[in-house]
């Protein structure tokens, strides 16, 4: 899922405008996969464990020393508008902690950037995202 330019984005005590995006990988951390022998294809494939990793850049005009701590746990979240529907708002929570943080400095005609990368976990075994959808009045 990749969410560009995002409203409001939030984590703990953090509350950020300048993401300019905000890339949710998930992967495969056990992978089943059967074979027959029929074909040289996978005849059955399954995912019972998986990984979310999470990855908000920001773009930086000035001094920034608002970062989170190197294993804070919490909930992230944020609000965007999934274009063609300006009357809803969508906010995405996920339950992470962070495990890096990166300082890209700037380059030619692109500004300096902070990517903050975290990775979901659930204490229950659920899925740590949620997705709601609201009208667009509410932040």
């Amino acid at each position: 899922m990749l969410i560009l330019n995002p409203d409001i984005v939030r984590f703990g005590s953090h509350a950020w405008s300048d993401v300019s995006l905000i890339a949710i990988d998930r992967s495969a951390r056990r992978l089943i996969e059967d074979q027959a022998d029929a074909g040289p294809f996978a005849t059955f494939v399954d995912v019972p464990e998986q990984s979310i990793t999470i990855r908000v850049q920001r773009t930086l005009a000035a001094t920034d020393a608002d970062d989170p701590a190197l294993g804070d746990a919490g909930d992230l979240e944020f609000f965007f508008a999934t274009p063609g529907a300006e009357l809803e708002r969508r906010r995405i929570t996920i339950h992470c902690a962070v495990t890096g943080i990166r300082t890209d400095l700037p380059t030619g005609s692109r500004p300096a950037a902070k990517t903050i990368e975290f990775r979901a976990f659930s204490e229950d075994g659920s899925d740590p995202m949620s997705d709601e959808t609201s009208p667009a009045t509410e932040a």
